[in-house]
């Protein structure tokens, strides 16, 4: 069992803080695997994927300013309609769930 299902399963019993401490912990994991992938030019769809996955556990583990960055990269990119459509899902969530870091809406295609 993977990190993020241990988190799922601490957060359902409703033990929040031991959840986002697992969530944490594999979002530190899938964030050196996407920069590995993006620093070495994997290419897509693999490198979006890699992102919108570290950005949907740095969501989970609050961590809402690495998350829009992470989506942000990701849209420097060329992601796959799909992906796209997920990314920017996940950025309304960066923009629901945390209002204050400043963010300056930008309208990805």
């Amino acid at each position: 069992m993977d990190l993020a299902d241990r988190a799922d399963i601490q957060k359902a019993k409703g033990l929040r803080e031991k959840a986002i401490l697992l969530y944490e912990q594999s979002y530190n994991f899938e964030y050196k695997a996407a920069m590995l992938a993006y620093q070495n030019k994997i290419g897509e769809p693999s490198v979006s994927i890699l992102l919108r996955s570290a950005a949907s556990l740095a969501i989970s583990c609050l961590k809402y300013k690495e998350a829009d960055k992470l989506i942000k990269l990701a849209f420097s990119g060329e992601p796959p309609v799909e992906i796209a459509e997920e990314l920017k899902s996940l950025l309304n969530n960066v923009i629901l769930y945390r209002p204050s870091i400043g963010y300056s809406y930008v309208a990805y295609p």
